[in-house]
């Protein structure tokens, strides 16, 4: 029998040098953080749509301003703490950060599971996104292990994970909450930090990837590019803000149409624009896209169609709000997807953690005053007040950036600005 884990583990050797025949050490690296990412975003959303059910249940807490103004603090730790995980990334390597900073998350979320007042729970769980803000890295990494011709499949392709993972994760949080005891939803994210923490160790003990060699460049030393990275990081707050204004309240908003619906079928109807948002990108893959499609996928329109998707969810009537759930999800798809590739068109490779720092604070600034907004809205002016203003932002987002980067400009510069639309 002792001669067992020996034959093992030459087994598993042999598989590992046959793969690494054909499969270079930085499409392993990719496909492996890609897998984790899909259980990240899975453990991570699982109560995403259920706080406020969360709070009332397990604390006896109703009010939509403790769900708002925890999230709201979850954002700004991220803001601040994202940066810094950066700056030590940059010295000790993006894949030892990640693995130190989730395992500490995996005893965060353990420790949540075991909060028996609703302040230390508040409290744990603000510890537990300082660590799990790490995992931000993850995106900008991603990039740097592809030439810049597969950049653009690789954004397509981890959206996709995340609105994947955004169903999985509602339907699961939604099946916990209806069937087993709440708490035990932090148990299973800290399963999904332990596999983090486990591939990441593998992939810099076994792996051991290497980013890609990129050629110099003087496009950040262009004042015009400063310009657009500002204007950029305005369009992605107002967007941001917009799009996660209802979020966290919406399920609460279906039971109050449908109050006969279980939590597994508020988190389906949550879950559409997740899926929508899968399909869109089947459909953004296929060569024989008709040009109206094509038209409809660009970010003018898409946020165009998204603001009409507000204006149907505000509307109260279970298929009125199912038809803007789906137009939603098309324009927070293409929205979300060519809006992150202008970071990237707009910097230079080594400058990709950087950039995506600084840009992603907005996005979490947007966040961050959508969920705080969010429940001083709902006590003033209800669900379907809130889902109009959110409309309104997307319009006003639509009109920004099709004044700041679809206006013609030099010659020089005009390709390089509009190619993501």
């Amino acid at each position: 029998m002792a001669a067992l884990p020996h034959r093992t583990k030459n087994r598993f050797s042999t598989v590992w040098t046959k793969w690494s025949q054909f499969v270079t050490p930085n499409q392993t690296a990719k496909w492996a953080l890609i897998t984790v990412t899909a259980f990240a975003v899975i453990s991570d959303t699982m109560l995403l749509p259920f706080y406020p059910h969360y709070f009332e249940t397990v604390f006896g807490v109703s009010d939509p301003r403790v769900t708002s103004r925890y999230l709201a603090v979850s954002c700004l730790i991220v803001i601040l703490t994202l940066p810094l995980w950066a700056r030590i990334a940059r010295q000790f390597g993006t894949l030892p950060v990640l693995m130190i900073s989730q395992l500490a998350a995996l005893f965060a979320s353990l420790t949540c599971a075991s909060a028996e007042t609703l302040n230390t729970l508040l409290l744990l769980g603000w510890l537990m996104v300082l660590f799990k803000a790490s995992y931000l890295l993850v995106y900008p990494y991603l990039l740097t292990l592809e030439s810049s011709s597969k950049q653009a499949h690789t954004v397509g392709l981890l959206s996709v994970v995340v609105h994947l993972g955004a169903i999985v994760g509602a339907l699961f949080g939604g099946s916990i909450l209806q069937l087993s005891d709440p708490t035990h939803a932090f148990v299973w994210m800290a399963v999904g930090d332990g596999l983090q923490t486990l591939v990441c160790g593998w992939l810099i003990w076994r792996v051991r990837p290497t980013p890609e060699p990129t050629p110099a460049t003087s496009v950040s030393a262009n004042p015009v590019w400063s310009l657009a990275k500002g204007q950029l990081a305005l369009v992605m707050w107002l967007f941001y803000f917009s799009a996660y204004l209802i979020r966290p309240f919406f399920v609460e908003y279906w039971h109050q149409l449908s109050p006969d619906s279980s939590e597994v079928g508020a988190a389906a109807i949550f879950a559409i624009p997740a899926a929508i948002a899968i399909a869109a990108l089947l459909l953004e893959r296929s060569p024989q896209q008709p040009p109206w499609l094509v038209a409809l996928g660009r970010i003018p329109a898409a946020l165009l169609i998204g603001a009409l998707g507000f204006m149907l969810q505000a509307q109260p009537e279970g298929h009125w709000v199912i038809a803007g759930r789906l137009l939603y999800g098309w324009a927070l798809f293409h929205a979300t997807v060519k809006l992150d590739l202008k970071i990237f068109a707009l910097s230079r490779a080594e400058d990709y953690g950087r950039d995506f720092s600084l840009l992603h604070l907005f996005q979490s600034l947007g966040v961050l005053v959508g969920a705080y907004a969010a429940g001083e809205l709902l006590l003033s002016l209800g669900h379907q007040a809130t889902f109009l203003i959110a409309g309104a932002g997307f319009l006003l987002t639509m009109l920004l950036f099709k004044r700041w980067f679809i206006t013609p400009l030099p010659t020089n510069l005009k390709e390089s600005h509009c190619d993501h639309r």
